[in-house]
């Protein structure tokens, strides 16, 4: 969580049917129903789809691998 966000964002909550994703970004949550992660970073919004026929859980890494890749060059 970058210094920003820790006094404005609380941790992402399961719900809905929206994941919670720890240790992405400020917050983020994964949307089974849409294939899609929804990451808040520095009062950013970065939505990365998965489109793929692999399993859930697979989807969701892959989410999680791009989403930080791309975090990490917006922080540069």
């Amino acid at each position: 969580m970058t210094k920003q966000a820790a006094k404005f964002v609380e941790p992402a909550k399961s719900q809905m049917g929206f994941v919670a994703v720890p240790g992405v970004g400020d917050k983020a949550v994964w949307e089974p129903a849409k294939q899609t992660m929804h990451v808040l970073y520095n009062n950013h919004i970065l939505n990365v789809l998965v489109k793929t026929a692999d399993p859930e859980a697979v989807k969701r890494q892959r989410a999680v691998t791009l989403s930080k890749a791309i975090l990490e060059q917006m922080a540069e």
